[in-house]
């Protein structure tokens, strides 16, 4: 559900940025720190000074959050093939080759 506002929202505010001279590359780059910091709130919550049903809440919270600086970091990543090259064939290697890694 997170993702289904997220990713259409994130690609649009991408594509205005790009449109204001922001690489998509960068974009990415930037939504990698609080990608970062998410993460860590999720897996370093603060047991002690939380109680079971607080903790849950915060678990909850810190994943959606966690999910929303991935998909910000994704869908740019995404998308940044259109902008390293104009030609076609060039831009299916392109993919062709990040996919391939991905699956390894």
């Amino acid at each position: 559900l997170v993702d289904a506002v997220s990713a259409p929202l994130v690609g649009s505010i991408a594509d205005r940025a790009r449109r204001a001279g922001v690489t998509r590359g960068f974009f990415a780059f930037v939504s990698s720190l609080p990608m970062a910091a998410f993460a860590f709130l999720v897996f370093a919550p603060p047991t002690s000074r939380l109680g079971p049903q607080q903790l849950a809440k915060w678990c909850v919270v810190g994943v959606a959050l966690l999910h929303m600086a991935k998909t910000a970091v994704e869908v740019p990543h995404q998308s940044l093939g259109t902008e390293l090259t104009a030609d076609y064939e060039e831009r299916n290697s392109l993919v062709a080759v990040r996919e391939g890694i991905g699956v390894f």
